[in-house]
């Protein structure tokens, strides 16, 4: 492998990492500084229990996609670096020819990849916190 090709490969991990760690930040920066009580400001239409109720819905929702959003970056990282994706490359450059058809089909099973990675937590989302918290009534 050249050189080029191994500093586009590593340049492509930092910029998933630092994504990655700036969302986390940012999102912990969100929940940390969330204010304890209702401010003055809107003290007379959000009382107070309800503004605690969602202070308490957006730290589970918090918690959840913390989770998700590790797991899922661990799983893309190491696919990336263990060679998952040229293996899936090379799986579907043997089903077809077309290119066409290569492309749909391998972002096609990354995109499935993806949706069965995310429906737990999806499914937990809407029958645990959703359901705990009363936006929803299905069961």
């Amino acid at each position: 492998m050249n050189t080029s090709v191994i500093y586009l490969f590593y340049g492509f991990l930092v910029i998933l990492i630092f994504s990655f760690a700036a969302e986390r930040i940012l999102d912990w920066l969100n929940i940390r500084n969330w204010p304890h009580a209702v401010p003055e400001i809107i003290r007379d239409i959000f009382p107070e229990d309800k503004f605690n109720e969602t202070r308490k819905y957006q730290l589970s929702n918090y918690n959840v996609d913390l989770l998700e959003s590790t797991l899922t970056f661990i799983l893309t990282i190491g696919f990336l670096y263990f060679g998952g994706f040229a293996w899936l490359d090379s799986i579907v450059r043997s089903l077809t020819g077309n290119l066409i058809f290569q492309t749909l089909i391998f972002f096609g099973i990354i995109a499935a990849i993806g949706f069965i990675i995310k429906l737990p937590f999806d499914i937990y989302d809407t029958f645990g916190i959703e359901t705990r918290f009363g936006f929803n009534q299905q069961r």
